[in-house]
């Protein structure tokens, strides 16, 4: 099971992930979120993963086709409160990763 709780604010939108983020629900990235991102030319976006448990190859995707989203926006993901469970899988992205989800208006100038 994965909830998704999203939130514009000061420019950025943060998605929280809580549980597992898989082959059975990364469509919730695909149908609701990409759209989201490409329809308000989303520059800024957060995943904050204190709460995921678990990711497979399909949620990775997903957050790559987000990455590939935003750069098109020319703009930036970034994650936050990666666990170390998981830390590993991200290590490829090349996404930067930070402490809290507040260090992102720091690094955008907001």
């Amino acid at each position: 099971m994965l909830k998704v709780d999203a939130e514009f604010k000061n420019n950025v939108l943060y998605i929280r992930l809580n549980g597992n983020l898989n082959h059975k629900n990364s469509y919730k990235i695909k149908d609701y979120l990409l759209p989201i991102v490409n329809k308000y030319n989303i520059k800024y976006l957060v995943y904050n993963l204190r709460y995921l448990n678990n990711i497979d190859l399909n949620g990775y995707d997903m957050i790559l086709n987000t990455k590939y989203m935003v750069k098109k926006n020319k703009g930036k993901i970034y994650l936050s409160n990666v666990g170390k469970n998981i830390e590993n899988i991200f290590k490829g992205l090349k996404i930067p990763i930070i402490r809290k989800e507040k260090d992102i208006l720091s690094l955008i100038g907001e």
